[in-house]
């Protein structure tokens, strides 16, 4: 739902063009695909349909009692995780970083554009973004958002998009070194110096930037347009 919502929102107070609606069917159909898929063999090995398929699973049960590997195959764990936008048409890939693939069960996925970003309290000073016991997640939802990590890269990412995107834009800029909490959510991002992260309302990471031209490309991206 948060998918739908925040452009919905976009698009009806004026500050991204309908045009972004069609990336809805782009990112959820891909989701539905990889759940579908998971819920197959899920259900096939819930509900062996043949008797090479039952004594399979009777192994796999029996080998699970002291094989952890054995464990991920009963259950797979991925109907809980989100889903990662990395081939979106809103994401801005990185060429330093691609995509390897699912992480295996329980591991975080790899730190590059279109993955939910890390969570963490992190808790702020007056005038700051966040209040004592926010959550990063939380604090990012509804508008776009960019990671820094300094105040003066934070004041002046927010400042040029700011002049460059439509004024209905909600935005916040964050300086991850100055907020306690912040250090859970570079370690997750494999923090370089000069990293600039773009993060959609809906919590996905869109783009891991190193300057403020490509900030805004990757901003008017998001929002369903084409570069300025």
């Amino acid at each position: 739902m948060d998918n739908l919502a925040w452009k919905l929102a976009a698009v009806l107070r004026g500050w991204a063009p309908p045009s972004l609606l069609d990336s809805y069917e782009a990112e959820r159909v891909a989701a539905a695909r990889e759940n579908l898929e998971v819920t197959t063999a899920t259900m096939d090995f819930l509900v062996p349909r043949s008797p090479e398929r039952r004594a399979r699973r009777q192994q796999v049960l029996d080998r699970a009692v002291d094989d952890a590997a054995a464990r991920s195959q009963i259950d797979s764990g991925r109907l809980y995780e989100s889903f990662w936008y990395v081939d979106s048409p809103l994401t801005t890939p990185d060429p330093s970083r691609p995509w390897p693939g699912r992480p295996p069960r329980g591991a975080p996925p790899a730190p590059v554009p279109g993955v939910i970003v890390p969570d963490s309290a992190v808790h702020g000073t007056p005038g700051d973004a966040a209040s004592p016991g926010s959550r990063l997640r939380a604090l990012v939802r509804g508008r776009l958002s960019v990671l820094a990590d300094a105040p003066g890269t934070a004041a002046r990412a927010l400042a040029v998009l700011r002049r460059t995107l439509p004024p209905q834009v909600p935005l916040a800029a964050l300086d991850l070194s100055s907020l306690p909490g912040g250090d859970p959510v570079r370690a997750g991002l494999a923090w370089e110096p000069g990293d600039l992260w773009l993060v959609r309302p809906d919590a996905h990471t869109a783009a891991r930037v190193r300057s403020e031209d490509e900030l805004v490309v990757a901003a008017t991206r998001v929002l369903g347009g084409s570069e300025p």
